[in-house]
């Protein structure tokens, strides 16, 4: 299995290569992120209320994507940043919570997507690369920690699961892809 700095290089290079210098994809990063999280959050509403058919593990293996693909969004986030992922979580202070939550909603919608909203609400979608947002270090380690929590009391592996959709998420023809202004 590759490191998560392995994974960042990847990802950024592939970024690079297919949606063009770190500059330009800053805040579409950011905005991916969020994007992600509501389709979790769309996972598991429709899978708990047995909408739109689907068995639950097919509901699973939709909340998994969203979860690695946020993974890809946030890696790129934080190369365009200038933030090297893994020297944030070494360097971050250990929680002094002890979260025990009885349900997806409290553990995930709970916590990350209301942190990705709150410091996602500054964010002014221009065409200005210098726009400035309040997504920042602490932000990328809550994301990554509260997967990492949400994963493990499902009992899922997280780095198997970023590194099968990252498998996918690379080998997409980005070439026709269709751009809108």
């Amino acid at each position: 299995m590759k490191t998560i700095r392995e994974l960042q290089t990847e990802v950024t290079a592939w970024s690079r290569e297919n949606f063009g210098p770190d500059n330009t994809r800053t805040l579409h990063t950011a905005i991916g992120i969020l994007e992600e999280c509501g389709e979790f959050v769309h996972a598991v509403i429709k899978g708990e209320h047995g909408k739109r058919g689907g068995t639950p593990e097919y509901w699973a293996n939709k909340r998994k994507d969203a979860i690695a693909d946020s993974l890809v969004f946030l890696l790129d986030h934080c190369s365009c940043r200038g933030w090297d992922l893994v020297d944030l979580l070494n360097e971050a202070p250990v929680s002094p919570y002890r979260w025990t939550f009885k349900d997806v909603q409290d553990a995930f919608i709970g916590i990350t997507v209301w942190d990705c909203l709150d410091s996602l609400m500054t964010i002014a979608v221009d065409d200005d690369p210098e726009v400035e947002y309040a997504f920042d270090q602490r932000d990328a380690i809550r994301v990554v920690r509260n997967w990492a929590f949400y994963c493990a009391r499902k009992g899922w592996d997280l780095q198997e699961i970023f590194e099968n959709t990252w498998d996918e998420v690379r080998a997409r023809d980005m070439s026709k892809r269709t751009v809108t202004t």
